[in-house]
């Protein structure tokens, strides 16, 4: 890599199939750093990261075959064999334990979990930060992680909803996310709102009040300090 010092360039891979989607306008106001945004809907993935401090993969509802998939695979390759502190997010996650471990860790969940929930901080992580801490987040999946190899990696996070929230590649600079730190109550509720209709949108917030604990802000510091 040609990074020196403190010297950091993020590149943001947005996964989001939905034109105009916010994903870069929900991460960026984190980052104190410069970055580069590359959309799949109408930019080349890059398969190498020559350039970039870190990376961070966004969420989206695409499947894991296609073009841009396998560009983005062969960049989650390449971030782990030259130790590139790389974020995964909800998809991000998803494609990084498939790069690494195989698809057959992951598979649908019986229940979609859309809306907002509680999840668990159960290991110390440098990342995530300590163990017996609860945030309130937004989530919008219907995949998830299954199970991984404890050999190979950590999971540090954990809910009712979905057991493998959080995991840390083990002796890499590597993490996942399932849920979506990132999301604020504004942005979550048009996301449910365009995925739901509105009046199950209505009802599921009811069920469970949208509040954001703010980690992101943690996340991201201790993310970009690597």
């Amino acid at each position: 890599m040609n990074i020196s010092g403190e010297e950091k360039n993020i590149l943001l891979v947005n996964n989001s199939l939905t034109p105009g989607n916010r994903v870069a306008d929900n991460f960026s106001p984190h980052f104190r750093a410069s970055f580069e945004v590359v959309n799949v809907l109408s930019d080349p993935v890059p398969t190498e990261g020559d350039g970039y401090s870190h990376i961070i993969l966004s969420g989206s509802g695409a499947d894991f075959d296609g073009s841009w998939q396998k560009n983005e695979s062969a960049l989650i390759a390449w971030a782990y064999e030259r130790d590139v502190p790389l974020l995964g997010v909800c998809y991000g996650l998803q494609l990084i334990v498939k790069v690494l471990f195989g698809v057959d860790h992951l598979g649908p969940m019986e229940t979609a979990n859309y809306g907002w929930h509680t999840v668990r901080s159960i290991a110390d992580d440098v990342v995530f930060g300590k163990a017996g801490r609860e945030y309130k987040v937004f989530s919008h999946h219907f995949w998830e992680v299954k199970s991984i190899p404890g050999s190979r990696a950590t999971v540090f996070a954990s809910s009712d909803r979905c057991t493998i929230s959080g995991i840390k590649i083990k002796n890499k600079k590597i993490w996942g996310l399932q849920p979506h730190f990132e999301i604020g109550i504004s942005e979550g509720m048009r996301t449910l709102r365009r995925t739901l209709g509105d009046q199950e949108a209505w009802e599921n917030v009811k069920r469970d009040h949208p509040a954001d604990s703010g980690h992101i802000t943690d996340i991201m510091e201790n993310f970009l300090s690597y």
